[in-house]
């Protein structure tokens, strides 16, 4: 256990929906091994499925192994990364990871195989997640940003609010439109907690 505290104890960059982690991309790791249980990946991919640097995830994965939430093993001439389910730490580790940041991985996970070049969580569970205080959020509002059509998005949000067990409430945007979207929502999207799933914001100026 104090492995484990040494390793959560730094709190410089911490991620402000569960502060209890060195930082949001240990935070990441850690939510995308956890709540995907069977995973075990490369640590190339494992960059890309948390959409942060290699050299970064790389150090923090060596830390994680050291404090035994990670497990490591060699599979030729490279490494396979899991979480290590089965130490005194893990049910709570991963109950929590999944109340936090088990939602974004599932609408990613929901989202991934459509056509999206963007897909991010606004509203009240996203102002939670960037640290504003408030209630618990009771829906999660999600803006696609693609050439989804709105049968296959409503079927899919309604899947996904069964899964969680929150309203998952989905607001479909074209990509040229968005871009030059001025009005009054777009205006409050932009400028408020956003959070991202998938993809970059074209021109946007608020922070990830």
């Amino acid at each position: 256990m104090n492995a484990i505290v040494q390793v959560m104890n730094d709190t410089v960059s911490s991620p402000n929906v569960l502060p209890i982690f060195k930082s949001e991309v240990q935070f990441r790791i850690l939510g995308e091994l956890f709540t995907h249980p069977d995973l075990e990946v490369a640590l190339g991919e494992l960059a890309q499925r948390i959409d942060r640097p290699r050299p970064t995830v790389s150090h923090e994965i060596a830390r994680l192994v050291k404090a035994g939430l990670v497990i490591r093993r060699s599979d030729g001439n490279k490494a396979l990364l899991r979480a290590a389910l089965h130490t005194p730490v893990s049910e709570d580790l991963r109950s929590l990871l999944s109340k936090t940041y088990g939602p974004l991985a599932a609408l990613r996970d929901a989202f991934s195989e459509l056509p999206v070049s963007h897909v991010a969580v606004f509203g009240s569970f996203a102002a939670r997640w960037r640290g504003e205080p408030g209630p618990p959020p009771n829906d999660i509002d999600v803006l696609v940003v693609g050439d989804v059509d709105y049968e296959t998005l409503w079927d899919l949000t309604a899947k996904l609010s069964r899964k969680l067990g929150i309203d998952v409430n989905a607001v479909l945007r074209r990509a040229d439109a968005w871009e030059t979207d001025d009005s009054a929502f777009a205006n409050a999207v932009k400028r408020g907690h956003v959070v991202d799933v998938i993809g970059q914001r074209p021109g946007a100026k608020y922070t990830r």
